[in-house]
């Protein structure tokens, strides 16, 4: 079976971590880490020896999701800033190019 990494991990611990903040509240007062292990032991999230790990990064998730402040992003800025780097290095490739093709014709005897 295939696990969840990277962008993919980071997005299924942050919707955990949302799903309690959820619960939370509603005002009840749940405990995460027992809460984790029963989910743990109906889905198999993740093998018994990993389960700390799996607390550790909830936690982290619960407490960052909580303090996080900016609620939403300019898309086009964000492509723009993504972009920059390589709008840079074509600008500079096309630069190269455009002075070897002007380059002065040497004259040969």
């Amino acid at each position: 079976m295939k696990n969840l990494k990277g962008a993919f991990l980071d997005s299924a611990l942050k919707k955990i971590a949302l799903d309690m903040i959820a619960v939370q509240e509603t005002g009840l007062a749940i405990d995460v880490t027992d809460t984790l292990r029963n989910l743990n032991n109906k889905h198999k999230l993740v093998p018994t020896e990993e389960f700390e790990s799996l607390k550790n990064d909830v936690h982290l998730s619960i407490a960052y999701e909580r303090g996080r402040k900016l609620k939403s992003m300019s898309t086009a800025g964000y492509c723009r800033y993504r972009a920059e780097p390589h709008v840079e290095a074509a600008m500079e490739t096309m630069n190269r190019l455009g002075t070897l093709f002007n380059a002065p014709e040497e004259k040969t005897s």
